[in-house]
């Protein structure tokens, strides 16, 4: 029985790919439809799942054209003929295609069965070809799928430690690994926002992506001496580097440096992402690469206060041993206040605050997140407080316990939760000023923002110009509250917050939060709070 040839269809027309399939009985000339694909990216990803023979593509494509797909197949499967099709005779894209070593180049409006079957016997003859050569040495290839899963296991096994040392020569061999066994350094590359990556683009994008990050740090470790990358999953790849003609460390520092350089640059440029890196301990044998990785692994950890796109050395994760776990209960207090007073400097103060303790302590980015956890549990008790809608506080239904699991580093978690706080004052105060006159509305906006000066009923009324009374039983009808207790409530919360700092002395604060009397400050606040400022104080600490 003749060999069957399988043959990959490849062209972003449905019709094209029809009539192609139409166009001659495939069996009756030994070959057999592996499958389609409708642009060069799903090709390449056919070519790594399955066995194919023989492509036939189209040359003008989306995402990935012919030209660029024939060159993909000639470096990495260079025993698989590709025949070209087009509707153009264009001779720049015929020399990029023949360049990439394509059988023929066929133009589809002169394109019928016999001059596809010609083409076809032709490509036969390059498969038999090559599969003579590897009779002839000894060697059975694998699959390109077979041998990239290999690879995958294989490397999966050597971090784990289920490698035997006399195995592992001939595991490098066979695998057509471009490493040595010793003198061996691992480099950890992650994929910043790798979650974020996968939520937005979807599994089959997700291979493709990694297919391709593999493919670009591929094409640069061909130019040293001895290297290779490996996906090991969750957005993580390893990068396998042997070092075995040089003991100089300055000289290895310099080409790891370089190829994290240029990896970096070509990521950003062709698949538009970031990647932070960090790089393991040299390893005499390549059998101790395992402990090496996890130590970069653990390094990599740092990214969080680091940010995107950074590159640390392996090693313990530099965290405080004795973090904040909690939030502290005097910028949570100051904090609410603030965002009831709607004062968004204050808000954005005490926030800085907050973040910049976080960054000070070097809290681990777990314990970190119990801290955010309690900032999202104050802006969700405040919706129910004053019957805010959560959904119109987040973002496209978004869960925020979800968003802080996904967002990697601390700049990222601080500008989404200063965001959130920002919706959260914008919602407060077109609730407050829903059902508000427009004069009433430009009351309250007039105190809120000059409380801490020395005004008063008749200052207000002046502002907006309106009488004294009017403002006075106005305000009381629509706010429920008379405007005096209306800036006796705003100054008593700017007290507390200033108390709650330590910074200043108590005729300070009260000259500071617009009381023109350190006297009448003392009656207003303990009728406020029930508590002079001194108690209040003693009961804060």
């Amino acid at each position: 029985m003749k060999p069957l040839y399988s043959v990959l269809l490849v062209d972003d027309e449905l019709l094209s790919r029809t009539h192609l399939k139409l166009l001659v009985k495939w069996e009756d000339h030994g070959c057999t439809l592996a499958g389609e694909a409708a642009n060069g990216r799903e090709a390449l990803q056919f070519l790594e799942e399955g066995k194919v023979d023989i492509v036939i593509s189209d040359i003008l494509m989306p995402e990935m054209d012919g030209v660029a797909l024939s060159g993909e197949i000639n470096r990495r499967y260079s025993d698989i003929p590709i025949i070209m099709l087009s509707n153009y005779d264009d001779f720049e894209l015929v020399r990029g295609a023949l360049k990439n070593g394509a059988v023929d180049y066929l133009l589809k409006h002169r394109l019928n069965a016999s001059v596809l079957l010609e083409t076809l016997d032709r490509a036969k003859a390059q498969v038999n070809e090559a599969r003579g050569k590897l009779r002839d040495s000894g060697q059975i290839r694998p699959r390109a799928d077979q041998l990239h899963a290999l690879r995958e296991k294989f490397v999966v096994q050597l971090l784990s430690g289920y490698v035997k040392a006399e195995e592992v020569e001939e595991h490098l061999r066979l695998l057509q690994m471009r490493l040595d066994a010793k003198h061996v350094l691992p480099v950890v590359m992650e994929i910043d926002g790798f979650h974020e990556i996968v939520a937005s683009r979807g599994l089959k994008e997700e291979s493709i992506l990694q297919f391709a990050i593999t493919n670009i740090v591929e094409e640069i470790l061909l130019e040293y001496d001895k290297g290779i990358i490996s996906h090991v999953g969750n957005g993580k790849f390893i990068l396998l580097l042997s070092f075995a003609n040089t003991k100089s460390m300055a000289y290895i520092d310099q080409v790891i440096q370089g190829i994290i350089d240029r990896s970096s640059v070509c990521l950003k440029k062709f698949v538009k992402v970031s990647a932070s890196f960090a790089i393991g301990k040299p390893c005499f044998s390549i059998l101790e690469v395992g402990k090496s990785y996890e130590q970069a692994v653990e390094a990599l950890r740092e990214k969080f206060y680091l940010g995107k796109s950074s590159v640390v050395r392996g090693g313990a994760a530099k965290f405080n041993a004795s973090p904040m776990l909690s939030l502290d209960p005097n910028d949570e207090l100051r904090l609410i206040a603030s965002v009831k007073s709607l004062s968004r400097d204050d808000v954005s103060e005490i926030l800085e605050c907050i973040f910049s303790k976080l960054k000070g302590n070097m809290v681990s980015p777990v314990n970190a997140k119990m801290v955010f956890s309690e900032l999202i549990s104050a802006i969700n008790r405040l919706c129910k407080e004053y019957h805010l809608d959560m959904a119109d506080l987040y973002d496209q239904n978004e869960v925020p316990h979800e968003v802080l699991v996904r967002l990697e580093t601390l700049n990222e978690i601080q500008s989404w939760i200063r965001a959130v706080f920002d919706r959260l004052l914008t919602m407060l105060a077109r609730k407050r000023n829903e059902n508000l006159s427009l004069f009433i509305q430009q009351a309250v906006h007039y105190v809120n923002h000059h409380y801490c000066e020395d005004i008063s009923l008749s200052d207000v009324a002046g502002a907006i110009a309106i009488s004294n009374n009017y403002l006075s039983s106005q305000f009381k009808e629509e706010m429920g509250i008379a405007l005096t207790e209306y800036m006796s409530d705003l100054r008593v919360n700017k007290a507390k917050l200033l108390l709650a700092e330590g910074k200043l002395d108590l005729k300070e604060v009260a000259r500071q939060c617009g009381f023109n009397s350190y006297t009448y400050f003392l009656q207003v606040f303990k009728r406020k709070t029930g508590l002079t400022p001194k108690e209040f104080l003693r009961h804060d600490a």
